[in-house]
């Protein structure tokens, strides 16, 4: 398996829709970063 870039990979943020999580997620894309989150079924 070739090496893999940690720069270029996506950042997990688990509760995302919380307040705080909101505003980490809003900085990661800020900073140019690929997010993704982990979010319940029928949560906010």
């Amino acid at each position: 398996m070739p090496a893999t870039d940690p720069t270029t990979l996506p950042v997990l943020v688990v509760g995302a829709t919380s307040s705080l999580g909101s505003k980490v997620v809003d900085e990661l894309l800020k900073r140019g970063k690929k997010v993704r989150a982990l979010v319940r079924p029928g949560g906010p």
